[in-house]
């Protein structure tokens, strides 16, 4: 029997943190995205990894270089299509006040892995998406439209609960790239390192403003660019991934139930300190 690999769906800051070279100035935090961010695109051989749609017209945009380095990461990584039924999702998530009008791309992101059914959405970002107490209102609006809800992990997160041997997973996917080769981890390149979260809020934003601005004309644009990217051979999921396995949904589901103990265990602790 063929063994089940989980289906993680990677968001743009995920993408961009894994092509970030470590600096002197880095924080703690930021050190930890950098460094789960680049285990996780080593470990590809433990699970499914994709992105999305939106997270691929993201990473398009911005600094030439960085643009580069992103684009080269994510080569061969097959890309969740935007559908019509992923566009209903995301805007009832705003109309449901769970996003942000802003935030628009954070809901198609989510929708996505809500309509192919995606067990894990990695990404650092806090405000929008791994944010506990929208959670439940993330999920009840997914059920309404009949999906299930992804669990949602920074990329930290995912490597510690899915794979507590982080540091035997890099040592054993070391050949996944070639570093003295990989354009990702050229050193001698420009880095401010203050960009990397900058850029991703600034090019959400910039989508945003499109958006807003022409609601029509933007859907016209990301099926367009989605058609020409097909015909550059980019390979695209278009229908919802197959049903997991009784083992395989187990193991999800035991994920899924202590993500969910947490967060009743944070709201505890929130309430307690008030």
């Amino acid at each position: 029997m063929k063994e089940y690999k989980p289906s993680v769906l990677a968001d743009t800051n995920v993408v961009s943190y894994a092509v970030s070279p470590a600096t002197d100035r880095d924080s703690d935090e930021i050190l930890g995205y950098k460094e789960s961010s680049d285990t996780l695109f080593r470990s590809l051989k433990f699970f499914n990894l994709f992105i999305s749609s939106t997270v691929s017209d993201e990473i398009s945009l911005g600094n030439p270089t960085s643009v580069a380095k992103r684009k080269n990461l994510v080569d061969g990584i097959k890309v969740l299509r935007v559908t019509r039924e992923i566009k209903a999702l995301a805007d009832d998530f705003i109309k449901e006040k769970v996003f942000r009008p802003k935030a628009a791309n954070d809901a198609l992101i989510l929708a996505a892995a809500c309509f192919y059914g995606i067990d894990y959405l990695v990404t650092c970002n806090m405000k929008d998406l791994a944010n506990d107490k929208k959670f439940k209102e993330m999920k009840r609006v997914a059920k309404k439209h009949g999906y299930s809800h992804p669990i949602i992990f920074t990329p930290g997160e995912f490597l510690i609960n899915y794979m507590p041997e982080s540091a035997k997973v890099r040592e054993e996917s070391a050949n996944y790239f070639d570093k003295s080769q990989d354009l990702s981890y050229n050193n001698n390149m420009e880095h401010k390192e203050e960009t990397i979260l900058e850029e991703c809020r600034r090019i959400r934003n910039q989508l945003s403003a499109e958006y807003a601005k022409d609601p029509k004309k933007y859907w016209e644009n990301v099926y367009k660019r989605q058609e020409e990217m097909e015909a550059q051979g980019v390979e695209f999921i278009t229908k919802p991934l197959p049903p997991l396995t009784k083992k395989a949904r187990a193991l999800v589901e035991k994920h899924r139930k202590e993500f969910y103990a947490e967060l009743e265990a944070e709201a505890e602790r929130a309430r307690l300190t008030k």
